[in-house]
């Protein structure tokens, strides 16, 4: 009899584990999921007392269902929703903050995250996407520029990957560029729903035949894939020391990256402002992978792109020169549709920071975050016993950094 107990719980374990994460919460949301749950339960124990206990009267059992019916029911018309309760503190900071009427736009849970994306009321640059109550990234230049450098860089290029879709903005950048096959992986597909809120053309771009998108996990995705592309950016979800997100900036998936790409191929990493400490492990095991790699700098939010490239032949920053006018043109109109920015290629020029020799001497000694050293995933005592953790590491400090070391 233990045994079939021990058994059947087993069983009920199992089928609880698939059934809630895999069915009910995205069907019935956290909340709804809680009250069935719950009300399962009860009514289990209301039918092993009704047929085991013979000194609880029935109708007692009878009223306590009627109980339980409209407790459950009060439930569910009156409890809050934990997510939107605090969503509804996002808004009222976002209408404090710009004066004007926030609201959400999309919220879902699904199996991967929940997705929301909420901004202000006729105002579509103040949308942002968040995950899980983390906002992962809103509409700005960094993310453009994450298509565009490597291009531009590149020459010619015929093949990108993209890993980590977000907005979209990134992909949609390089679409613009007409002889560019574009891969896209993103792991939760509620962000290709959500698309649309902060592009318009975002049918467009998907039902293009050059664009391809993927629900995977990026590392998964590469792991299973033997092609090779030109170009492979990437902006993984922040913060950095979330959980699973150092995945993407081990050395081995570095390796398996540049394994992916083509002989003169470019490996794009942004990192956006963070810890001195994190950041400067991030950048050396990038280098370690990709020794000729160019450091750029962000323009309206500071952060770093490390460009890799696959091969000494293909390090060649003198093709900003060598641009035609008409792909300048293509991308200095994305650049600018949301305010003059960038008056020409010597503007992006401006953006450059490091050479391969200054960022050797840069990150010289620096620890290497591989998987079994997972260091950025665990960064409680450095916040604790190291200074460095307390400085913010971005473009603006690499700038003063850089003409102290190398005396500019």
């Amino acid at each position: 009899g233990v045994g079939r107990i021990y058994a059947f719980n087993t069983l009920g374990c199992i089928l609880g584990s698939l059934g809630c994460g895999f069915v009910l919460i995205g069907l019935l949301g956290t909340r709804g999921t809680l009250l069935v749950l719950s009300g399962v339960n009860i009514l289990i124990g209301m039918v092993i007392l009704w047929g085991a206990s013979s000194r609880i009267k029935k109708q007692h059992l009878g009223l306590g269902l009627v109980v339980y019916f409209f407790c459950i029911l009060g439930l569910g018309i009156f409890s809050p929703d934990p997510f939107k309760s605090s969503l509804a503190k996002l808004v009222r900071f976002l209408s404090s903050k710009y004066g004007q009427s926030a609201e959400v736009y999309y919220h879902r849970e699904a199996v991967e995250a929940t997705t929301t994306v909420l901004g202000v009321k006729d105002q579509p640059l103040t949308r942002n996407l968040w995950i899980n109550g983390i906002g992962m990234t809103s509409l700005c230049l960094e993310t453009k520029l994450m298509a565009h450098l490597p291009i531009l860089l590149h020459g010619n290029p015929k093949d990108m990957l993209t890993i980590c879709f977000g907005m979209g903005t990134t992909l949609r950048s390089a679409w613009l560029h007409q002889f560019l096959q574009c891969d896209v992986v993103e792991l939760v597909p509620q962000a290709y729903e959500c698309f649309s809120y902060f592009h318009q053309d975002a049918p467009l771009i998907l039902a293009d035949p050059r664009v391809r998108h993927f629900v995977d996990d990026g590392r998964n995705f590469l792991l299973v894939r033997g092609k090779k592309y030109d170009i492979i950016t990437m902006d993984p979800s922040p913060p950095l020391w979330s959980a699973g997100t150092v995945n993407l900036y081990s050395q081995e998936f570095l390796q398996l990256a540049r394994d992916h790409l083509k002989p003169d191929g470019i490996m794009c990493l942004w990192i956006p402002p963070s810890a001195f400490s994190e950041v400067l492990m991030i950048m050396r095991t990038f280098q370690s992978v990709f020794p000729n790699t160019l450091v750029f700098r962000g323009v309206q939010y500071p952060g770093l792109y490390l460009l890799g490239f696959n091969s000494e032949q293909a390090y060649r920053l003198e093709n900003f020169v060598r641009i035609s006018r008409d792909q300048e043109e293509i991308v200095l109109r994305d650049l600018n549709e949301w305010g003059n920015v960038f008056s020409g290629k010597d503007a992006l020029l401006n953006l450059f920071m490091l050479n391969p020799a200054q960022l050797a001497a840069f990150v010289e000694g620096e620890k290497i975050i591989t998987d079994d050293r997972p260091h950025t995933e665990f960064p409680l005592l450095r916040s604790l016993l190291d200074d460095t953790f307390r400085l913010t590491l971005d473009g603006n400090l690499l700038a003063l950094l850089k003409k102290r070391m190398f005396k500019e």
